[in-house]
């Protein structure tokens, strides 16, 4: 077994994009949630990837994709591209809601996102595996390797936000050093520092 653990490119978005729709559903395939099936990555996954994809990493099992962390140095930099940049680039695209989970993520690209900074956390993070790369220590190596290259950067902080019914998130974010910072309506935004 072959692990690497590397930047991704463009090339990589398709396939990428696919993996943050099977674990859309707190880390669960969300298939049955979206009618496009490249939607919810236009929020979570694409939009990091072409804003710094140095700030990216996918792991790789022989040579497969299995998962990766995405995120940014900078949040405010980060959604300035987004609201500005990214989404008015695909709103043309992405018009068609069907599903409630539709509804959202359309709501988003069509009216922006609203951002949340943290002065305690400038950076933020958002990471996924598919069950074939759980369970093998995937999960750890790469939030190490995003830890790791923040550090570098003169950033010693990060957040990010799990949902409620995401346990099984919520208790590995836990051992890897995140605490809870806020709790809100839709889960908990967990810091760590290093």
């Amino acid at each position: 077994m072959n692990i690497v653990i590397e930047n991704p490119s463009k090339l990589d978005i398709p396939e990428l994009e696919r993996i943050c729709l099977l674990t859309a559903d707190s880390g669960k395939d969300g298939t049955h949630l979206y009618s496009d099936k490249a939607l919810v990555g236009q929020i979570y996954l694409t939009p990091y990837v072409l804003f710094d994809p140095s700030c990216c990493f996918v792991a790789k099992l022989d040579g497969k994709i299995v998962g990766y962390i995405v995120g940014c140095y900078d949040s405010k930099a980060f959604y300035k591209y987004l609201n500005n940049e990214f989404l008015p680039s695909i709103r043309n695209k992405f018009t068609t809601a069907i599903t409630q989970s539709d509804k959202n993520i359309v709501s988003m690209i069509q009216n922006g996102v609203e951002a949340e900074f943290y002065p305690q956390a400038q950076a933020h993070l958002h990471i996924d595996i598919l069950p074939e790369g759980q369970h093998m220590g995937l999960g750890r190596k790469l939030i190490d390797t995003f830890t790791q290259n923040l550090k570098n950067h003169q950033i010693n902080s990060v957040y990010l936000g799990v949902g409620a019914k995401n346990t099984n998130a919520q208790a590995f974010y836990k051992k890897m050093g995140f605490s809870t910072f806020i709790e809100k309506p839709w889960g908990l935004v967990l810091i760590k520092n290093f």
